[in-house]
């Protein structure tokens, strides 16, 4: 029955004989994409402050627990551990004292909302409040390696005026000690490119270039903006030095130190800059519009800003120490941090399990060295002689 019906309904099988989502049908589920977008974010600030006190008191039982730390990282699931070469884990093993991860775009008063009306809004959060921003901390002892106690790195969620939104950060200056840089020099030479950027105002948000009124004018002007800043970063020498040093980098793969190097697709949006484009976003959300037309030219030009997205991204890739920084820092931060207990204790197990095997194979030992004993003494025996007294013992 069920193979018949599905003979005799074409449109199961025949997608054209559906016809496609109206303008305004896409326009109402882009709203309710943002709307769930927000739930998430609103159900993260909750969790932050119900879960703040609680993180902190484990913070200071763990610190009177020999190696917890190294422990967790040492059971850490594949998508942290594929990071971490051998070289790394005897750092960890040697030195790491702590991790803590804070998402410092939270104020300490703020008030989670009861409810999101169905385009989004978050009535009881202001623009200071991001909770997709985080600061990662790694506390470390004395160690041979680096002469730092404490590398921290920021995670900033931004949004850019060519419709792109994400995480970027800073690089991380590491004070390594003579001949121990696991980097092979490219956290160094990341931050030598990013202070001369900083340098030469390549870092600056240039607001005016690009007018709000006119969408076409702004993509245009952010474009141009783009391309000038990248023809002067190439007449850096840190940026050709930086550039050198990845393609020469070990492909045996990088350290997971090498991760404080990391940038980000679009590390050239400012706190500015962002804020300008949520206020565009927001103003360009309110508008109604029900001439389809004009919804099919929009969705042409997000098509435009995708494809200039994606070449500023082999742009800033080619000085990008590590790509899958953003990917490293998520797990950090929703995986092994609220799951540390999980994964030291799973390798107290382990450790146990270990001991158990080892009990066991000494025991069959022993076991073998009393039967082979025996097998030698029946033989004296029979051949007339003293078993031996140690062996008989």
């Amino acid at each position: 029955m069920r193979k018949e019906i599905a003979d005799n309904d074409t449109s199961m099988s025949d997608p054209t004989s559906n016809p496609a989502a109206t303008p305004a049908q896409y326009a109402d589920l882009a709203k309710l994409e943002y709307a769930f977008n927000e739930i998430d974010a609103a159900t993260t600030v909750y969790q932050h402050l119900l879960s703040r006190e609680t993180y902190a008191k484990r913070s200071r039982l763990v610190r009177s627990i020999p190696n917890f730390w190294p422990l967790v990282f040492e059971q850490s699931p594949l998508d942290v551990d594929c990071f971490i070469q051998p070289s790394d884990s005897a750092v960890f093993a040697s030195c790491l004292k702590s991790l803590h991860v804070e998402r410092f775009e939270i104020p300490g008063n703020v008030t989670p909302p009861s409810r999101i009306d169905a385009e989004g809004k978050r009535a009881c959060f202001g623009p200071e409040v991001e909770p997709r921003s985080v600061r990662i901390a790694f506390e470390f002892g004395e160690n041979e390696w680096f002469e730092d106690t404490l590398l921290e790195k920021k995670f900033y969620y931004r949004y850019s005026r060519d419709a792109w939104e994400g995480r970027v950060s800073e690089p991380v200056r590491i004070r390594w000690k003579k001949g121990k840089d696991l980097s092979e020099g490219l956290t160094d030479a990341a931050c030598a490119l990013w202070e001369a950027e900083k340098k030469a105002g390549l870092l600056n948000f240039k607001g005016n270039n690009a007018p709000t009124s006119d969408a076409a004018q702004r993509k245009a002007q952010i474009k141009k903006d783009a391309e000038e800043r990248q023809r002067k970063r190439e007449t850096l020498p840190e940026y050709k030095s930086l550039v050198q040093r990845i393609e020469n980098s070990s492909e045996g793969g990088l350290s997971f130190f090498a991760w404080f190097a990391f940038r980000g697709e679009h590390s050239f949006v400012s706190a500015e800059e962002s804020a300008v484009a949520k206020k565009e976003e927001a103003e360009q959300r309110a508008k109604d519009s029900d001439d389809d037309e004009e919804e099919e030219d929009d969705d042409e030009g997000d098509e435009d800003k995708t494809s200039d997205a994606a070449d500023d991204e082999d742009i800033v890739l080619k000085t990008e120490v590590f790509p899958q920084g953003d990917d490293l820092a998520l797990a950090l931060t929703e995986d092994i941090w609220p799951n540390a207990l999980q994964y030291f204790i799973q390798a107290q197990d382990e450790e146990f399990d270990d001991e158990q095997l080892s009990s066991v194979e000494d025991e069959d030992m022993e076991d073998d060295e009393e039967e082979e004993e025996d097998v030698m003494d029946i033989g004296d025996e029979l051949r007339g002689k003293q078993p031996n007294k140690k062996r008989k013992a």
